[in-house]
């Protein structure tokens, strides 16, 4: 088992088993592990930010149990007077997996927008339209889902899950197979350079589209803490507070 902790930069990382850090983007070494090591897309990382180190994982490893964390957001048992023995470790996670196949984030409620208007206000809307035509023509047997997803209020986002290899694998191949048409076809050099993290935006709308189609895999969503927000109580509790009211107004 191998769970891989990105960082673009030197942070104390939590000493958690079965954990490994691997350093993106194209700052002096930090760390022994970089994803610009065997078959890679490290040059990307500006635009596709923590994908390039899941392409990395997909493409170079084998372990049985994977995944990818950030270096300041983890897993984690609860939220509420969390403590760093609350983060996941091996042994947590392969008792989940025995009755679980993948642990991703608990979604993210959007109160006043949906997936699609949510993505509107904030970014280039153009490019998640071009996204789901290529979903149209690629794999249509998932556009009816893009669109059930792009019409609710729930994200799962942060490109964070834990799974075996084979569904990871499963995942990238599908996920990189659009997001590198979709390069093909959008011109960024006028975008600023958080819009040009714009594959990494697209790709949690896309997590989101590939775990509501593909309901064969049980899943397990679980709290994410963020090690460097003094507010993650609040936020969690803000974001159940918008889920009971999405529930009540029958969005």
């Amino acid at each position: 088992m191998n769970i891989y902790i990105v960082a673009h930069k030197e942070v104390d990382i939590p000493n958690v088993d079965g954990y490994t850090p691997i350093q993106v983007g194209d700052k002096e070494d930090i760390f022994s592990l970089r994803d610009n090591q065997g078959e890679n897309i490290s040059k990307k990382n500006q635009s596709f930010c923590e994908l390039t180190a899941a392409y990395w994982i997909w493409k170079n490893t084998n372990d049985l149990i994977t995944g990818l964390v950030h270096y300041r957001r983890f897993f984690v048992k609860k939220i509420l007077k969390f403590s760093q023995s609350d983060i996941l470790d091996e042994k947590k996670i392969k008792r989940i997996l025995r009755k679980y196949d993948l642990i991703v984030p608990q979604p993210l409620y959007l109160f006043h927008n949906n997936v699609y208007n949510h993505y509107k206000k904030i970014y280039h809307i153009e490019d998640y339209e071009k996204c789901g035509e290529i979903i149209k023509k690629k794999y249509p047997e998932y556009y009816e889902t893009f669109k059930e997803v792009s019409n609710s209020h729930e994200l799962v986002a942060c490109n964070m899950m834990i799974t075996s290899h084979d569904i990871f694998a499963e995942y990238h191949k599908w996920l990189f197979d659009i997001l590198f048409e979709l390069e093909e076809c959008t011109d960024v050099s006028d975008y600023d350079d958080y819009n040009k993290r714009l594959y990494g935006f697209i790709s949690e709308r896309l997590f989101t589209v590939w775990i509501k189609k593909n309901k064969q895999y049980k899943i397990k969503y679980c709290p994410v803490i963020n090690i460097e927000n003094q507010h993650n109580t609040k936020e969690y509790i803000f974001n159940q507070m918008r889920k009971i009211c999405l529930k009540f107004m029958g969005n």
